[in-house]
């Protein structure tokens, strides 16, 4: 089965800068769970970036900014039918926790096949 390639793009807002060593979330957008290969989990980007602060300059100092760094240098965002525009959060580690049990590695769980001859309750007797 080929794989879908699509492209997601997110913006902030204007003003807005992402903090320094954060991860963020995308609802929806990660591995495909195991038994249910139709339903995601969430895609986490982790940013390791330097910004200044919000608002740390009027507009006209950013004005004279961007004019000293030549201006803000052109975004094409990708169109097409494959291209969904994305909304991030802020990356709680204990937020998905409980809603759902197991969590980590239920893609390497055993299958659903029956127990195995190493866990059944009754030892075997060999001859």
């Amino acid at each position: 089965m080929a794989s879908k390639r699509r492209n997601m793009f997110y913006q902030n807002k204007k003003q807005e800068t992402t903090e320094i060593d954060v991860i963020m979330g995308i609802r929806d957008e990660g591995m495909p769970f195991k038994k249910n290969p139709f339903k995601k989990g969430n895609l986490y980007i982790g940013f390791n970036i330097e910004f200044p602060k919000n608002n740390f300059a009027d507009e006209n100092k950013y004005k004279e900014l961007e004019m000293l760094l030549g201006g803000r240098p052109t975004v094409v965002i990708p169109t097409g039918e494959n291209v969904e525009e994305v909304n991030m959060h802020d990356y709680d580690p204990n937020d998905d926790r409980d809603k759902r049990k197991p969590t980590l590695g239920e893609a390497y769980d055993i299958d659903d096949a029956g127990p195995s001859q190493h866990s059944s309750p009754c030892p075997c007797v060999h001859q």
